[in-house]
């Protein structure tokens, strides 16, 4: 199992993989172990640095694997994540409250993974008169969350709130869409832990279509495209300030390779496996993830 063939798994694909790793593994086994000729014995020692070579490998693969299979299991991420993704993707206050309690009150939750929830539902709902925040923030109190970290509950809205975005972060669409996906067989969603899309993909889709707005993405100064606004770029560059996440890079290699795409990923020509109109290229300030991300805000609101 190499690198370069799993960096864009997700746990259920690394799995699926490990396991034709074990199985090819155990058929070279199989076969080592059927010697009825000389000829049989001189094939196995030539062979027999790569097959213990191999399972070395399997072995340190399969323990790995083992290992962070029970940190999920441990700290029930599997849970989190689904929520995480209903949270991102769709409106449902009733459910998301009860759902976002239950792993609050679970004792297998880690304090810094029910603030993560509570983050989520705080910008999804932060209009919303019935938001159960100040109930959470009791129970992220109870959960051992530092004074420091909730006054993230305060600070992501003034930070990234509905007043200081520049598009819509969320999907208004309600559970209905869901419901749609699944009756279309998850044609546009693969699976309940891969439903969100990057905004980037929206704004490249608009720009290929040639519809991305010239007044939130302006041209260069002396720049004219050759067709107008409708101009169509063959080479994309996006470089973003702030930081790229890991579920942007893998949308980029979908929309740049996606015959050879993972499976998960929310691929950019739906339905086609062809060659891409445009490449794009991805840089960012560097790799976000979610606790970057918190340590930020946080630094923010200290130098206000």
């Amino acid at each position: 199992v190499s690198t370069q063939s799993t960096w864009d798994c997700n746990w259920g694909d690394l799995c699926m993989k490990l396991k034709q790793f074990v199985d090819e593994f155990k058929a070279k086994s199989d076969t080592s172990t059927n010697i009825q000729s000389i000829g049989d014995m001189k094939n196995f020692m030539r062979d027999y640095p790569e097959f213990r070579k191999m399972g070395g490998n399997v072995s340190k693969h399969v323990n790995m694997v083992s290992e962070v299979g029970e940190c999920i299991k441990r700290r029930d991420l599997l849970s989190i994540s689904v929520l995480e993704q209903e949270l991102a993707c769709y409106d449902n206050l009733k459910e998301h409250s009860e759902s976002v309690a239950e792993l609050l009150k679970s004792p297998k939750t880690e304090a810094t993974d029910c603030l993560r929830l509570v983050l989520l539902y705080a910008l999804r709902y932060e209009k919303s008169p019935k938001s159960a925040v100040p109930m959470f923030r009791d129970m992220l109190v109870a959960k051992g969350v530092a004074p420091r970290e909730l006054m993230l509950l305060d600070g992501i809205i003034k930070y990234g709130g509905s007043r200081q975005r520049a598009s819509d972060l969320f999907k208004t669409e309600g559970i209905g869409k869901i419901i749609t996906n699944l009756a279309k067989g998850f044609k546009d969603v693969n699976n309940v832990y891969t439903q969100h899309e990057p905004v980037l993909k929206s704004l490249l889709q608009a720009l290929l279509r040639g519809g991305l707005s010239t007044e939130a993405f302006p041209f260069l100064s002396g720049f004219t495209p050759q067709n107008g606004t409708r101009w169509r770029p063959k080479e994309i560059v996006v470089f973003i300030v702030g930081g790229a996440t890991f579920e942007e890079a893998l949308f980029v290699n979908a929309f740049n390779d996606p015959a050879n795409a993972n499976n998960s990923a929310n691929a950019m020509h739906e339905g086609s496996k062809g060659k891409p109109d445009a490449t794009c290229l991805l840089g960012g300030t560097c790799i976000l993830t979610a606790q970057r991300f918190m340590d930020e805000v946080i630094a923010h609101q200290g130098s206000q």
